[in-house]
């Protein structure tokens, strides 16, 4: 797939759609291909400039020490997500760029061994993308998604998102959850503080017990459940 840079406050959805994007993959492989890796990495403002490039494209032998593999090669066949990828040094977006220009990358310290690898790149951050990121690697990237808070979200959006986590909270319990529209609506109305990512982790955090659940809100904001055990 094409190369995308996911833009949007902490906890908006960026490693959910990162997930998703990874699954959809993952459903479209043919029986010919044998895996589709999905490789992370969070990147530091204060992480070394050296360590930062080896860990993404590997070091060359060295010393007498074997070749080490970086995670652009582990990701080969599937997606590299760099998290805080505004935390990236101008040396390592260079380099970047010149890998999605030709399919080809050489590891640190060796720049004689070509390694070809293809390889999705995401990269996700908080900060505008034009004033972070290096014009090169910019001009690689063709799709920038800006994706809003849950908050800035049209209601039926704000809607699936809690029906999903709760259709996923079905699956991981392996039992039936019902929950009322007093709690549906609240959950669609509540100020997360991040966002998204604290929403799943709510519905996450009910701790279900039984074979049924049935969830509702009181009046008076707490959280409620009546639970069947057949």
């Amino acid at each position: 797939g094409l190369p995308v840079i996911l833009q949007g406050e902490k906890g908006c959805g960026k490693s959910y759609l990162v997930r998703l994007t990874h699954e959809f993959c993952l459903n479209r492989m043919t029986s010919l291909q044998k895996e589709l890796p999905l490789v992370k990495k969070k990147a530091f403002r204060d992480e070394d400039k050296v360590r930062q490039m080896e860990e993404l494209f590997g070091m060359g032998a060295v010393d007498g020490h074997p070749a080490v593999k970086g995670l652009l090669e582990e990701a080969d066949g599937g997606i590299l997500c760099i998290q805080n990828a505004s935390n990236l040094s101008e040396e390592c977006q260079e380099k970047l760029a010149d890998y999605l220009a030709r399919s080809k990358f050489t590891r640190i310290h060796d720049d004689q061994a070509q390694i070809e690898a293809k390889v999705q790149i995401i990269l996700s951050t908080s900060e505008d993308p034009h004033t972070v990121f290096c014009h090169n690697l910019l001009l690689s990237i063709p799709v920038i998604c800006t994706i809003p808070s849950f908050q800035k979200r049209n209601e039926e959006e704000r809607l699936e998102f809690v029906i999903k986590f709760f259709q996923e909270e079905q699956l991981r319990l392996e039992r039936s959850i019902y929950i009322s529209k007093r709690l549906q609506h609240f959950l669609m109305g509540y100020q997360f503080e991040s966002n998204i990512d604290e929403l799943r982790k709510c519905i996450c955090g009910l701790h279900l017990k039984g074979a049924d659940g049935y969830l509702f809100i009181s009046s008076s904001g707490a959280f409620t459940g009546s639970f069947n055990s057949g």
